[in-house]
């Protein structure tokens, strides 16, 4: 594994656990769809509706049940999509592959 910069969103908060993990922005390598993962459990939300846990890419439906099957989404990505400096919050460290 090596230290990446990845992006947490400031809010919403995961709803998987009620609040206590940050959702780490992520994208699937196939379709390059955003989505949240929990940095507590590990939990996928959809962030077109980030109430809902979801279970494969909300893109492509393609399961991902591990980080090794996920992206980290790039701040460019996440400026085109909308995600201001505001939302969004850098960290270095060993989450994805």
């Amino acid at each position: 594994m090596s230290e990446i910069t990845h992006y947490t969103l400031k809010l919403p908060r995961c709803p998987c656990c009620r609040g206590e993990g940050a959702l780490i922005l992520a994208c699937c390598p196939r379709c390059r769809a955003l989505f949240g993962v929990c940095d507590e459990t590990g939990e996928m939300v959809d962030l077109r509706r980030p109430g809902v846990i979801a279970f494969a890419c909300p893109g492509c439906a393609q399961p991902m049940a591990t980080f090794a099957d996920m992206a980290p989404a790039s701040y460019a990505q996440l400026r085109a999509s909308g995600y201001a400096d505001s939302q969004i919050s850098a960290q270095s460290g060993r989450v994805f592959n």
